[in-house]
């Protein structure tokens, strides 16, 4: 790899975390046993279902957020790399990681809503859209790792007065 081409371990890693959500939507989508056909997707003021579609179709819009950030993320690992500054970039991934999560959680809270509903008669939301606040430790997990790895050994500037960064 050449010198031009080092990433730090972190942003890498944190773009890798990026993704994680989209990999396991799909690989939970192959394997849930017991989908119901349709699901809610929309919900009243008293939290009882008034929109269903069918869960193939409720399962994209949760599948394309996260995919976007997942391109992004790799995007942003291949042109920008280590330019920038370390925070804003650990911010950038962590509102990634974050909005992959949350959108690939949306599907998983709407079956569990549905299958609720088949034991108790009623499809309010509930608990399962409870899962979505996995999306807060999962976007700090990506910040902190995304601050991973060694400084750049970048010399300070001419008056030698700023450190490097």
């Amino acid at each position: 790899m050449s010198a031009d081409f080092r990433r730090r371990p972190g942003i890498v890693a944190a773009a890798v975390l990026v993704w994680v959500p989209a990999v396991t939507l799909v690989v939970l989508s192959a394997r849930w046993p017991g989908v119901p056909v349709r699901v809610p997707t929309h919900w009243t003021s008293p939290a009882n279902a008034d929109t269903f579609q069918s869960s193939a179709d409720a399962f994209w819009p949760s599948l394309l957020p996260t995919l976007v950030c997942g391109v992004i993320a790799i995007a942003v690992v291949v042109f920008l790399g280590n330019d920038g500054s370390r925070r804003a970039s650990a911010f950038g991934y962590a509102a990634l990681a974050g909005v992959a999560t949350a959108s690939g959680l949306l599907w998983p809270a709407e079956v569990l809503t549905a299958l609720n509903g088949r034991t108790t008669g009623i499809e309010n939301i509930g608990t399962p859209i409870l899962l979505l606040l996995l999306a807060i430790p999962w976007a700090g997990l990506a910040f902190g790792v995304s601050l991973l790895g060694s400084r750049d050994a970048t010399p300070p500037n001419s008056a030698g007065n700023e450190p490097a960064l």
